[in-house]
Parts: structure tokens; sequence; C-alpha cells
């Protein structure tokens, strides 16, 4: 039987008509979408479905409205298929303001003369708030066609459950459904065990993220733009991005640094692990990530005097070597913070704790293995070698 979840703030936390005090949460106003979708190769045969693509294309529609038109005029099953690129997708339709798309690429998008176009690669971002949680909310959600059906939620316990909203109650007399305030009530059907569960195993249940932000020089809105993204692999990164800099600042995140902001969006082609759905076994497929940068110079976080600054500029026809020195160690660092992150997406594909694996790796690589390029890459192929069998490499780790 489903039993009902409720959560109940501090006693100190103030009541209104409308709930308890909660976290904020800013609305979204936007989506720049991870990626494409392209026409399957049978409706690629179908000069129909092919115009309405070209066409939906040039009007800015969205995949999902170009896919139903075809489907619906083309008499086609699934004519549409993702297709990973090393850009965003910035469209008018995913807006509330429409014009914001134009701004955006306005002030961010690239043609790199490769003979895609005109595309956003890489662009900065602000967040709102200092935890990360707040602005990377993900979870598991199952979608039927015309709402959220079920969705995973943390109790007041620490477990996590399987919520879905109940049924509006009919009054057997009138035939009417109850009036409720403040909408349909929600339950659970017990534990969220994604390996045991019957819609995860059929796809129709995944694990699906976002990460929330403003986007400097961007205006008319008071609501976040957001990046969906299913990619286990790109939330760890991302996370492990935003809690390096909250070290480095004592656990601030949002927000302006130095009068500019440091973190970036962009994607990376990177080799992760999937499993073979026929053969269980672990194998490398390359994909386009997304990927947060952080810019940690001196001048991000208020170092440097203005005497020092000048005199590291560009002199004319002169190379500065300083300001290159400072470009290849951060390269370095930005090398080193991915492998971290690959590092982590690898341990949560193989299910072992972090904290065991760094203190795993500092007797096979040292106390500063995590902050060295090297050590990280002798851990990922260690990691990698491990995944050909979990539980024994499990065993090894934790022993």
């Amino acid at each position: 039987m489903s039993t009902e979840i409720t959560t109940s703030a501090p006693r100190s936390a103030p009541l209104t008509v409308l709930g308890e005090t909660r976290p904020m949460r800013i609305p979204v106003t936007g989506k720049i979408r991870p990626g494409i979708k392209v026409l399957t190769s049978s409706a690629q045969g179908n000069a129909q479905a092919k115009k309405i693509y070209e066409d939906g294309l040039a009007k800015g529609l969205s995949f999902d409205a170009i896919e139903r038109e075809i489907v619906s005029k083309c008499s086609l099953k699934s004519p549409l298929t993702p297709r990973n690129v090393p850009w965003f997708t910035v469209r008018a339709c995913d807006f509330a303001m429409p014009e914001i798309a134009d701004q955006i690429m306005d002030l961010y998008g690239e043609d790199r003369k490769d003979g895609h176009g005109r595309h956003l690669y890489r662009f900065p971002v602000i967040f709102a708030q200092d935890a990360w949680q707040s602005v990377m909310p993900h979870g598991f959600h199952c979608y039927s066609r015309s709402e959220l059906q079920f969705w995973s939620q943390y109790g007041e316990d620490g477990h996590r459950y399987c919520m879905y909203r109940q049924d509006a109650q009919v009054d057997p007399k009138s035939k009417r459904a109850h009036r409720t305030f403040g909408g349909r009530k929600t339950a659970t059907r017990g534990l969220c065990h994604p390996d045991e569960c019957p819609e995860y195993q059929q796809r129709k249940c995944n694990m699906t993220g976002s990460l929330q932000f403003y986007i400097p020089g961007i205006t008319g809105s008071s609501g976040v733009i957001e990046v969906p993204t299913t990619s286990i692999y790109a939330l760890m990164g991302a996370r492990e991005t935003m809690e390096m800099i909250s070290m480095a600042t004592g656990g601030r995140i949002a927000g302006l640094f130095n009068g500019r902001s440091i973190f970036y969006l962009t994607k990376r082609q990177k080799e992760v692990s999937r499993i073979d759905p026929e053969t269980g076994k672990p194998k490398k497929v390359k994909q386009w990530l997304i990927a947060l940068d952080a810019d940690m110079g001196a001048k991000a976080f208020g170092g440097g005097t203005e005497g020092e600054t000048a005199q590291n500029e560009t002199v004319a026809g002169e190379p500065d070597y300083t300001e290159r020195e400072a470009e290849t160690n951060e390269a370095q660092a930005d090398t080193v913070a991915s492998l971290r992150a690959e590092v982590m997406a690898g341990l949560s594909v193989a299910e072992i704790d972090a904290k065991a694996f760094a203190a795993y790796g500092v007797t096979k690589w040292g106390a500063d293995w995590g902050h060295d390029e090297a050590a990280l890459r002798m851990a990922l192929a260690d990691i990698e070698a491990g995944l050909a069998d979990m539980e024994a490499y499990k065993a090894v780790v934790l022993a």
C-alpha cells in the first residue's frame, strides 16, 4: 500500500497559507539544449520528412515539434535521433522571451570556419546560490506522454523514495472530482531502487539534471537559464568544479568574483565507460560532454596590483612570456580538474565510495595523487581495468 510522505520544517519556520518557508527557487525562463536531433536513415529517404525537418530548423522550432509534424504527416515512427555535437543549441522557442536567444548568440556565438556555421561553443555563467545542489537539481524522473509520472525524492529519514501524484477523489453522489487545494497529493510507491525498478530497466525512468544560471550581458528576464543533461559524467564533473571553487572561497560559488564571472560552460569530447546492454561488459565510447570550467586566475580573486597587471600586459610586437606561463599553468590545472572528474565518474560507475578510494590512492600513488596529473591518469586506468570485474576490484580497494 502506498503511504504519503509528509515533511515539516523546524517549528521556528514561519507558516503561511502557501506552506512553510522553503529554500529559494528561482523560476527557469529558458533552456539551452546540449545537443541536436537529426533524421534517422529511414527518414532521410522521405522527401516530405526532410523538407519538414529543414523548414522546422529554419523557423527555430523545437525538435519535439518537428518530430510531431513528421509523425503526423509522413506516418514515420521515431523519425529523429539524438546527435552528439560540440556545440549547444539555442532556439527562440525555448525561451519565455524569444529575443534572449538572439542576445546569447550575438554575445557568445562563434563561427569556427569548420563548415558547421555559427554556434554556441563556450559562454560564461553566474550562479545564483552557493549550494551546488540548488544550482544543479537532479534526480530520477519517469514521464508519460502528458506528464511527470514518477520521480525520486528524499524523505526526512534520509532514504530515497519513488513518488507519484494521487488521483483526485470523486464524489460518489455528484460524480464530480473533489476540489484539491494546492494540487493533487503526493504519495510514495516505496523506496527508489533503480536496479529493481521496472521503469528504469525499460529506460522509461532516467536520472536527469540541469545546471541553472544567469548569463552575463543578457537582459530582460529575472529568471535563470538552464542546460538539461542526462549524463552522470557531466553532472559529477560540474559538481567537482563547484566544490573546488567553494573550497578556495570559503563556501562561495554564487555571484561575481572581483567583478567578473569565473565559471564557463563548454563541451569536451571524452571517452566514457558504458555497460553494453547485450553483454553486460563495460565498453568505451566517445561523447561530447558538458564541462563546467572555472578561471582560477589572480584577477578573478582580487590578486595582483595595478602595476603588476600593467607589467604583465603584452607589449605590441613582443611576446609576453609571463603571461604564457600563466596560461600553461591554467591549462595544467584544467587538465587535473578534468581528470579528477573522470575519476569521480568512474567511481560512480564502479559504485565505490570516493573517500575509500582516496585512502587506497594514497597507498598506491602517494599522498598528493589527487592533484598530480600522472597519478590521476594511473588512477583512471586502474578504475577502468577494475570495471571488468567490479566486485573483485571493490574488494581490493576496500581491503
